[in-house]
């Protein structure tokens, strides 16, 4: 019997506080200005994950929400409709369930109906329909596309005239303290997130950079602002994840078996140091707000 493997969920919920305290204010207070006359706001969340965008946006949008979470696993759209069945009686919701891929949450006169789909993220007009489309978002979701995927993508927005919200994407990271190997180690990382795949290359750090200027040549609104993760000397379950990505990644790549050890004696250091309480990470991202605008 197939299942949502316990990594996958565990490590989303891992960082959903971190992404909460990371997302930019003025990023987000464009975006929530450009919703200001909606009654009823009908929102699209692309490669969902378990939820993360409806749990966040859930009572920081004061109106009736229609939410549809587009993924590409099923098990983990499911997954994330548990995941907010249980988050919203902690704000004050009832839950009821519709079916399994179905939610709504209600209180006083407000009411969310949240559902989820299973389907290619690149084919998302054949999923919903973006006329009727307040906004598309998207978390930690861009870094992993290719520009030509991404152009793809957007093109299909910028025809129906939907706003979209890319948050979390990947620029960079930093430790400390630092030594002489981190820059180097972090780059054979984000290297091993832009090597060639079958879709081509993933666009990783280059991401932001590319979106943002696409973009200023389209009609409409930019706005764009730092995310950062301050991964402090305490957060020790989110530096083994981090550091276990890397060690996955790494050794993929082909390398000499001289780097490799030297690799491994530094993700060796780097445990040490936060099994001690003395290693903070910090993690760097830019959020995305486009509003398009008709001539």
């Amino acid at each position: 019997m197939s299942r949502i493997p316990v990594y996958a969920t565990d490590w989303l919920n891992e960082r959903f506080p971190f992404d909460a305290a990371a997302r930019n204010g003025l990023v987000e207070q464009a975006c929530l200005r450009a919703l200001d006359d909606q009654k009823v706001l009908h929102l699209v969340d692309i490669g969902a994950g378990n939820g993360a965008n409806p749990r966040y946006f859930l009572d920081r949008l004061s109106q009736n929400q229609s939410w549809t979470m587009v993924e590409l696993d099923p098990l983990l759209g499911k997954a994330a409709i548990q995941e907010l069945a249980a988050h919203g009686p902690r704000l004050g919701y009832k839950s009821s369930f519709l079916s399994d891929a179905e939610l709504v949450l209600s209180k006083a006169e407000k009411t969310v109906h949240i559902r989820s789909i299973c389907g290619s993220l690149l084919e998302l007009d054949s999923h919903v329909d973006l006329n009727q489309t307040d906004l598309v978002l998207a978390n930690a979701v861009f870094d992993l596309f290719s520009e030509e995927q991404f152009v793809h993508f957007c093109q299909k927005l910028l025809r129906h005239h939907t706003s979209f919200l890319s948050t979390l994407n990947y620029i960079g990271m930093s430790l400390s303290p630092n030594e002489a190997d981190d820059k180097k180690i972090i780059a054979l990382y984000e290297s091993h997130m832009q090597r060639l795949q079958a879709f081509g290359r993933a666009m990783g750090t280059d991401g932001p950079a590319f979106i943002e200027n696409w973009l200023a040549t389209k009609t409409g609104k930019v706005v764009v602002g730092e995310s950062i993760w301050g991964i402090g000397t305490e957060a020790e379950e989110m530096h083994r994840y981090l550091l276990g990505f890397m060690e996955e990644a790494i050794p993929e790549l082909p390398l000499p078996a001289e780097q490799l050890a030297d690799f491994r004696h530094w993700l060796d250091r780097k445990r040490q140091l936060s099994a001690n309480q003395n290693l903070h990470i910090s993690v760097n991202h830019k959020d995305i707000f486009f509003l398009p605008t008709t001539q």
